[in-house]
């Protein structure tokens, strides 16, 4: 009976240490841990779970110091929108500089984009002392390895089991020992955010009313719905608002797409808020037009190797492509044949792509809908770095050295030439692929810049800036 209790005692602590990962930024950490006189010492921070990231090399860290305080602040993203939430983990590790012996403090602060302004805030303070000799040789001790704990791990369900005597007590005693191994980052990943609209009725709040409030909250909210469950923020969906003429234009027209627009609003609830409760209240308010959850979406992302919209073998003639014969595209051509405008907010694309370009250098007619004078890169609004001359998505980057690593590209560009090539490739440029739409235009509007990321791999970022801008224009 007592090993009975001890084998089921063990199997329910590692249920509750086995707790699953969300997007967080670790705390930070220095290496060496015990530098000395003249040595570079390092900052480390590990970022997880894809909402998070720091860029070191398009927009440098600024570094200062007063006395003995120093102060490290990074530039990065803080992604509240599932949808964009792209980014590797990783430790993103950065030199801080060499000291005199002597006691300090670095202060490790991020600044990132949100709500229409620049956050700073501080990821963690971290005091370190440097000696001015080289300390003594540290003695290493063993550690358990990956390898190590597995075999622990089936030493205990062993011993769980044989602790058991009945099989239905074993098969607990298995469930509960292998749950943790069984644990992803994603499963308690919750969504936080609901989008509304709100309505034009007498009486209903404006969107500045709201978001005015919930910077400086004085007595109840302009929206009944929002005060059971209470919201925690709420924040423009699109953050570059309307001014002068276009106002006038809006005002005079509210039931256009573009009023619409500005009078969508992203709703944030605390960590743990029953969001099924708070859509119910806010679809029933009066002055709610719509309210939904941000549709679950990965945006995913092609290695250069594979850098094309080539398909796998899948022609003109025949053969699945993405699903394209289930969806009867062919038979939808015969009796829709017109032409559409089709703006992609994305990484850019390859402008010299046969299934996408519409012409060459001589003039020679390609037949591809990429149409490069309605396409804009807006990668670099807000952030210093200049927009480049084109939407291309390799071309006009420099290659980046990260931390002393040979320059190179980003890892992760080609997402926007895949996307484009599902939207409008041309199936008579003979790679074997076609878009959906066959006489649509692409209007490219690239929103990324790149920057070193973790493991010192160069990836595409992206700008809340220019996702806003991207909308607007």
């Amino acid at each position: 009976m007592f090993k009975h209790r001890i084998a089921l005692l063990l199997a329910l602590l590692f249920v509750l240490f086995a707790q699953t990962a969300q997007a967080f930024f670790g705390v930070p950490y220095i290496t060496p841990a015990a530098p000395v006189a003249g040595e570079t010492i390092s900052v480390n921070v590990y970022q997880g779970g894809g909402c998070d990231a720091i860029g070191t090399q398009a927009i440098p860290p600024q570094i200062s110091q007063q006395g003995n305080t120093i102060t490290i602040l990074f530039n990065g993203v803080r992604e509240t929108d599932p949808d964009w939430c792209i980014y590797g983990d990783g430790a993103v590790t950065y030199p801080v500089g060499t000291y005199p012996a002597g006691s300090y403090t670095l202060q490790v602060d991020l600044r990132y984009f949100n709500g229409g302004k620049y956050v700073i805030e501080t990821l963690g303070i971290v005091p370190f002392a440097v000696e001015g000799i080289p300390p003594a040789e540290l003695i290493a001790a063993p550690t358990l390895n990956a390898a190590g704990i597995g075999i622990l791990l089936l030493m205990i369900g062993g011993i769980a089991i044989w602790a058991c005597r009945s099989p239905k007590s074993s098969l607990v005693v298995i469930a509960l020992v292998c749950l943790p191994l069984a644990a992803r980052a994603q499963d308690v990943r919750s969504n936080r955010t609901i989008e509304l609209l709100l309505t034009t009725a007498p009486g209903a709040p404006t969107p500045q009313q709201l978001v005015d409030y919930y910077t400086r909250p004085v007595g109840p909210p302009p929206l009944r719905a929002l005060t059971d469950p209470p919201a925690e923020s709420v924040r423009y969906l699109s953050t570059e608002r309307a001014d002068g003429d276009f106002l006038a234009w809006i005002e005079a027209n509210p039931h256009s797409v573009l009023a619409e627009l500005e009078r969508y609003l992203r709703v944030v609830y605390p960590e743990g808020t029953d969001l099924a409760r708070a859509l119910s209240a806010l679809q029933a308010d009066p002055y709610v037009k719509s309210a939904a959850e941000p549709l679950e979406m990965e945006f995913d992302s092609v290695s250069l190797v594979d850098f094309d919209v080539t398909g796998n073998g899948a022609g003109p003639t025949g053969g699945s492509q993405y699903g394209r014969d289930e969806l009867n595209i062919d038979a939808a051509w015969q009796i829709a044949g017109g032409y559409g405008l089709v703006a992609a907010i994305d990484s850019g694309l390859d402008i010299d792509n046969s299934a996408l370009r519409q012409f060459l250098a001589n003039g020679q007619y390609l037949g591809g809908n990429f149409i490069p004078i309605v396409s804009k890169d807006l990668g670099g609004e807000g952030t210093g770095i200049p927009n480049g001359a084109t939407v291309d998505e390799i071309e006009s980057m420099t290659p980046i050295a990260c931390n002393g690593q040979p320059p190179q590209l980003p890892s992760l560009a080609g997402h926007g030439t895949h996307v484009a090539g599902l939207i409008a490739a041309n199936g008579d440029a003979g790679l074997g692929v076609r878009g959906t739409c066959k006489h649509c235009g692409i209007s490219m509007r690239k929103i990324t810049y790149a920057d070193c990321g973790p493991e010192d791999v160069v990836m595409p970022f992206t700008n809340g800036n220019a996702k806003i801008a991207a909308l607007k224009t």
